[in-house]
C-alpha cells in the first residue's frame, strides 16, 4: 500500500471564501482539524482568486488558499463520494453560483512511527518538518484521512492508493500528489 498528501494544484485554480466573518463557520475554518462540522455548516461563497498557467481548463479539484486544503466539483464528488465518506465530510460552498464541495477529513490517524521518520528544521521559523515519512506498520488506512500531531502540517489531507486510482481512471484534475510512505519498502 502507498499513502499520497494530497493538494489542489496551483497550476489550476485557486479559490478563496468571500467573507466568512459573523458567520458561525469561521470557527471551523481556523480548527479544521479532523472535527465533524456537518451539521452546524452553512454554505460559503467562495471566489476564484488565482488561475494558474492551466487556468483555461475547469479543474475537478481545487487548492482552498488560505483554508485547509482543496474542494471539489460536482462530478469529482459523483466519482469520490462513495469512497471517501464516511471518512471525510463534503461541505458545500458556493463558487459563483456553482455548488462545489470542501473536503474535511474527520479521520485523524496517530500513525506516524517517530524513532523511524526523517525530520529536519527549517528557518525562518526553525519549524521541524517531516522529510522521509515512516509510518506505523500493520495499521489499516482509510481512504483519505489525516495524520496526528504532523509537526508543520496540521491541515495536511492524505490518501492510500486506492483514492489515485479512482481519480486516474476518471480522469479528475487540478491535484498534486506526492507519495510519502510505500508499505513495500
Amino acid at each position: 500500500m502507498k499513502v499520497f498528501r494530497i493538494i489542489g494544484s496551483q497550476d489550476y485554480w485557486t479559490i478563496h471564501y468571500n467573507n466568512v466573518v459573523g458567520i458561525k463557520n469561521e470557527r471551523y475554518l481556523a480548527e479544521f482539524k479532523g472535527m465533524p462540522v456537518a451539521k452546524d455548516w452553512k454554505k460559503i461563497e467562495a471566489k476564484v482568486v488565482f488561475k494558474g498557467e492551466r487556468s483555461n481548463i475547469k479543474p475537478d479539484i481545487m487548492d482552498v488558499g488560505g483554508l485547509v486544503g482543496f474542494a471539489i466539483t460536482s462530478s469529482a464528488k459523483d466519482v469520490l463520494e462513495d469512497l471517501l465518506t464516511p471518512y471525510c465530510e463534503l461541505l458545500p460552498l458556493d463558487l459563483e453560483g456553482e455548488e462545489i464541495y470542501l473536503i474535511n477529513p474527520i479521520i485523524i490517524l496517530d500513525c506516524l512511527d517517530y524513532d523511524n521518520c526523517v525530520t529536519k528544521l527549517y528557518p525562518p521559523m526553525y519549524e521541524t518538518k517531516i522529510v522521509k515519512y515512516e509510518l506505523k506498520k500493520g495499521l489499516r488506512f482509510p481512504p483519505i484521512f489525516r495524520i496526528k500531531e504532523e509537526p508543520s502540517r496540521s491541515f495536511s489531507n492524505y490518501i492510500t492508493d486506492e483514492v489515485v486510482k479512482v481519480l486516474q481512471k476518471n480522469h479528475i484534475i487540478g491535484y498534486d500528489i506526492t507519495e510519502i510512505w510505500n508499505s513495500e519498502e
